[in-house]
């Protein structure tokens, strides 16, 4: 049975991308007439200002909370300070709509995906640090090291490559998926990558080997979100039906040692975005016709089994 969200807020219009702020209790929200608004978690505004004459379609903090970057439908990188609003620098990173967007814990790291490249950025001038392409499948999925020294990128081939934005090069490929992920994530020490894929899988790989770090977990839906807690103990994932109307969102949340599993049922979702708080509770934010709704999911507890 699901459960109704913890907080929800109806802006003044629906946002056109969001983002949950790491290790804290914001939600970012971009508007198609190019303002970004900060929230706090009952819906108060704390910030308000122009991001951007056409707005983001997608948005992203780094890891630290103090930067929030902003990809634009024309395949620019907008950088701002998320306390004040106040812009940090732009560059073209694309020549096309900015699907996915990945940020280094200190910013000076981006990570972005559109069509068949991904690539990753010096945030300080927009230098291009590393491409990642191909000509027989799309990227579905990209993610950045919190250190900034590695980045992931998942095509619909279900290749995941890594590559290491100092040399430019790809040093590993996970090539065992049983099929696309949909979505990435690095442990906060930059050693574990999780995926989640589009059979409902989430796995936990060793970034240096790509080898298992425990048994693979699914949802029955394609996993649309995934995140590793702030101390890398607990993954926690959020499976989205390809038919929303008919089959409910679930959040399941695993230990990356143990068997512990603890899964919920949080009703129809079209979209969400994952974030943690300094606690561990995890925040799934999902915006929909009724106003944005964000549940609250605890930490993973001991006694919890599989």
């Amino acid at each position: 049975m699901s459960r109704r969200p913890d907080h929800l807020f109806q802006p003044e219009a629906r946002p056109s991308a969001g983002a949950s702020e790491p290790l804290g209790d914001s939600l970012a929200a971009s508007f198609p007439d190019g303002t970004l608004r900060v929230y706090g978690p009952n819906g108060d505004v704390r910030r308000a200002w122009k991001g951007g004459e056409k707005g983001f379609v997608t948005l992203s903090f780094s890891g630290d909370g103090r930067r929030l970057v902003g990809g634009g439908p024309d395949g620019r990188i907008f950088v701002a300070e998320s306390s004040n609003g106040r812009e940090l620098g732009s560059f073209p990173a694309h020549t096309s709509k900015i699907e996915a967007l990945a940020v280094s814990r200190d910013g000076s790291v981006i990570a972005t995906a559109t069509g068949s490249e991904a690539a990753a950025f010096r945030t300080a001038g927009g230098a291009r640090l590393f491409t990642a392409d191909s000509t027989v499948s799309e990227v579905s999925a990209v993610a950045v090291a919190p250190a900034g020294d590695r980045v992931a990128v998942a095509f619909t081939d279900v290749d995941v490559r890594l590559g290491d934005p100092a040399t430019g090069r790809v040093f590993a490929t996970i090539a065992d998926l049983d099929m696309a992920a949909f979505c990435l994530a690095f442990s906060p020490d930059g050693r574990r990558l999780a995926c989640g894929c589009a059979d409902g899988c989430v796995t936990v790989r060793d970034v240096a080997t790509g080898s298992r770090v425990r048994a693979d977990v699914r949802h029955a839906e394609p996993v649309g979100a995934v995140a590793f807690s702030p101390e890398g103990a607990w993954v926690t994932s959020v499976g989205l039906s390809m038919n929303p109307e008919t089959r409910e969102a679930s959040v399941r949340t695993i230990s990356v040692s143990k068997s512990a599993i603890v899964t919920e049922m949080l009703g129809i979702l079209p979209a969400v975005t994952l974030g943690f708080s300094a606690d561990g509770t995890a925040h799934v934010v999902s915006p929909g016709r009724e106003g944005v709704r964000v549940w609250d999911v605890p930490p993973l507890r001991p006694e919890s089994r599989a």
